[in-house]
């Protein structure tokens, strides 16, 4: 696919989502003025889901303008990594495993298989630990998700972390 059948291509493929976000709300909506139970607190929760399908839509739109320019630059097939803050296991010298994948508040997920954790496993009395993170073709946001740790002894513990792709 040529840069620019790759880039109006993004572009249908995000005004299709938005119009059947759009079009699922509002059958919603009328499902419930229909049936006459439609009040005050529905009127309300109604606005504000239409306030977070347009802020949605509008964080989507201005994403879609960045990855046109990265695909019509050229830039848009080499690997973007990056690398979280550093993270302090509760337990020294831990074996440490991604929970799940890496999320975000509106639906997009990094893979486990794109996120190395690094050093894994810890050495003995170290602590501290980075996410290295092949974020290629994800939105910018902040994905979160949970480093689980296992020390020798059977102990383990949680570590809830983030990691921001710009």
């Amino acid at each position: 696919m040529g840069s620019i059948a790759h880039v109006a291509h993004g572009y249908a493929t995000l005004a299709s989502e938005l119009v059947t976000r759009w079009g699922d709300h509002a059958d919603a909506v009328a499902t419930k003025v229909k049936a006459g139970d439609y009040g005050a607190d529905d009127a309300v929760n109604d606005l504000a889901k239409c306030a977070f399908i347009a802020t949605e839509g509008g964080f989507l739109v201005v994403n879609e303008a960045v990855e046109a320019i990265a695909v019509c630059s050229g830039s848009h097939d080499e690997p973007y990594e990056v690398e979280s803050q550093p993270y302090d296991s509760p337990l020294p010298g831990a074996t440490l495993q991604l929970a799940g994948a890496l999320t975000e508040g509106f639906g997009d997920a990094i893979p486990v298989s794109a996120v190395t954790i690094v050093p894994a496993p810890l050495d003995p009395g170290q602590t501290r630990f980075r996410l290295h993170v092949n974020a290629s073709g994800r939105r910018a946001a902040i994905y979160r998700g949970v480093v689980h740790a296992a020390d020798a002894a059977g102990a383990t513990a949680d570590i809830n972390v983030k990691v921001q792709v710009a």
